[in-house]
């Protein structure tokens, strides 16, 4: 998955590419976060992180707009296990971006303002 999730032309001329169709990409970006929230072991929870880290590091912010109001609405569950996945999404998405240039912070800050009202 992590190979084949970059659609890049450099990515697609790797031999272990398969190409995930949009369809796919767009199931998995709506079910990742329930499936971290009905993860049963902690094992299961690294894994599927592990791919929510590969989609945010090619897909957030601007192929999946919508992820910080997914992110914010598990944060402000009273839920622990949504409160737990929204802190693993949050978690994630600092991994990839903490060492991003300040132009891309500054995208994806215009683009998830909303996040803090």
């Amino acid at each position: 998955m992590q190979k084949s999730w970059d659609d890049t032309p450099a990515s697609r001329r790797r031999a272990e590419w398969i190409e995930i169709s949009q369809s796919d990409r767009q199931t998995l970006k709506s079910s990742i976060l329930p499936l971290i929230v009905a993860s049963p072991s902690s094992n299961i929870t690294a894994q599927v992180t592990s791919v929510l880290r590969t989609i945010i590091a090619d897909d957030f912010p601007e192929k999946w707009p919508d992820m910080m109001n997914n992110v914010k609405s598990l944060l402000g569950s009273s839920d622990i296990k949504e409160v737990m996945a929204g802190c693993a999404a949050v978690v994630e998405i600092v991994k990839v971006y903490r060492f991003a240039k300040t132009v891309i912070l500054e995208n994806m800050h215009t683009n998830t303002l909303d996040f803090y009202v």
